[in-house]
């Protein structure tokens, strides 16, 4: 397993003389001086691909720094070797010096709970013309359970992060041009894939989607979409956990659970907040013009807001988040299971099967369902579409795109027909100075929730006609 990490200059300095260090060093550290030299086309061309062509101590590297599609590449993979090909990549304009690394580079030998594990520290500054910036990076090699105790072990003496790009791409983004990074690889899954290995593809996915996404959540401000795209990732991350639990009985899966349900409770009321200020609010104000009780309402509401995205900033910077993501890089980097592992495809099989039976079991007499019952069916409606849109490129693809599109709508209306409960309970801590606004806005909910109850029925029955694609 290998995993490279980031820290500060300040975290850096202290590695060699922490006790977790000491005790586990074989011998002297070797240190020496290290320069890096990045090569590019003067508009970053080999950069824009994810590729880096590199000189250090007169050796020279092209290596790739993003996943080719269905690839799996988890959270701090190290940089592949281009060595086919090279010549093709070359930009026709020839190469420039853009970007260059000066600093020292110090390898420590290790031995963690008996198993032999390689620590790379490299600190330095980037620079690229005037820019520049100060960087450190952690590389750790070793056996998977070796590297994951000294990972966290060494996030208890000092602030660690999976980085969101290698040191190459920073250094080409520092130099300028480069296009932002595609989010990671795909999500999907191809037949064939040890379910084991399938899981770690999708955890890992998720995980570079959540570092992506952190920084403009934490910033806040008149854009709702982060949050947003945020929320559904930690939900869909916690899917995943639920349903390959059996499979992988991976001994991080209990605190990466936990953290993944502390998250998403602080990403919520920031989210239904967002909805509130921006969807729910908003045409009432409009059907009711200049109501000072609606005014009023409003501001209280961008209160409530403010200190629920605080929050959230809050968690996003803390030592809980940091675990997290270390958590989620560790089981994405997993190592692959022994002879072959479980069967992808008739894992996903048993698993959509047992979804769906539940599914169609709270929906049975779906016409007779009260509100409770409509949030049950909502709640298994999404877990069986979180899991349909896993596993759906295992099978035929337009069975699997029919049933998840008629899924997805049921989902979606159920999901209106929710949002009365949501305001209520987001009203509901509000105090009594806006009681009148209160009324008029579960008012215009409740006849919204009201008219979509028949739009879900009919949802319900066109899903229900619907053969499942897995069978």
């Amino acid at each position: 397993m290998e995993l490279t990490l980031r820290l500060t200059h300040a975290g850096a300095a202290q590695i060699a003389r922490l006790p977790i260090v000491k005790v586990a060093r074989d011998r002297p550290a070797r240190s020496r001086a290290e320069t890096i030299v990045w090569h590019d086309g003067a508009g970053g061309e080999l950069a824009a691909r994810g590729l880096a062509f590199a000189e250090c101590r007169g050796v020279w590297r092209m290596t790739r720094h993003w996943p080719a599609p269905d690839e799996i590449w988890p959270p701090g993979h190290p940089p592949v070797d281009v060595v086919d090909g090279v010549p093709d990549v070359v930009p026709s304009g020839g190469l420039v010096p853009r970007a260059r690394f000066d600093g020292r580079r110090t390898v420590f030998a290790l031995t963690i709970d008996g198993g032999p594990v390689a620590m790379t520290l490299l600190t330095g500054t980037l620079r690229a013309g005037t820019a520049e910036r100060p960087v450190a990076r952690l590389t750790l090699s070793g056996a998977m359970a070796a590297v994951r105790v000294f990972v966290a072990d060494l996030s208890d003496a000092i602030p660690l992060e999976v980085p969101a790009e290698s040191l190459a791409m920073e250094a080409a983004r520092l130099a300028g041009g480069v296009p932002p990074r595609p989010a990671g690889a795909s999500t999907a899954l191809v037949p064939g894939l040890p379910a084991e290995t399938a899981f770690a593809h999708i955890i890992g996915y998720l995980t570079e989607t959540l570092i992506a996404l952190a920084p403009d959540a934490a910033r806040g401000g008149p854009d709702t979409e982060p949050v947003h795209r945020l929320r559904v990732a930690v939900r869909r991350a916690r899917s995943a956990l639920s349903l390959f639990a059996a499979i992988v009985p991976d001994p991080l899966l209990p605190g990466v659970a936990d953290g993944l349900r502390a998250l998403g409770q602080v990403l919520g009321p920031a989210r239904d907040w967002d909805v509130f200020a921006t969807e729910t609010l908003p045409p009432i104000q409009a059907a009711l013009p200049g109501r000072p009780a609606l005014a009023s309402l409003e501001r209280a509401a961008a209160r409530k807001r403010v200190a629920a995205h605080q929050t959230l900033t809050a968690w996003l910077d803390s030592p809980g988040y940091r675990r997290l993501i270390l958590d989620l890089a560790c089981l994405a980097a997993a190592d692959p299971p022994p002879a072959g592992g479980t069967d992808l495809t008739a894992a996903a099989t048993a698993i959509l099967t047992t979804l769906w039976k539940k599914t169609r079991r709270t929906g049975r007499a779906a016409d007779e369902l009260d509100n409770p019952g409509l949030h049950a069916l909502r709640l298994k409606a999404k877990r069986i579409r979180y899991a349909a849109e896993f596993f759906a490129p295992l099978f035929p693809r337009k069975p699997a795109a029919r049933f998840i599109r008629r899924l997805s709508a049921l989902q979606e209306r159920l999901g209106v027909f929710n949002d009365s409960a949501v305001v209520e309970a987001l009203l509901a801590t509000l105090d009594r100075a806006n009681g009148q606004a209160a009324g008029l806005v579960l008012g215009f909910s409740a006849a919204r929730a009201a008219g979509i109850r028949p739009k879900i029925l009919a949802a319900w029955d066109r899903l229900q006609k619907r053969d499942p694609f897995w069978t």
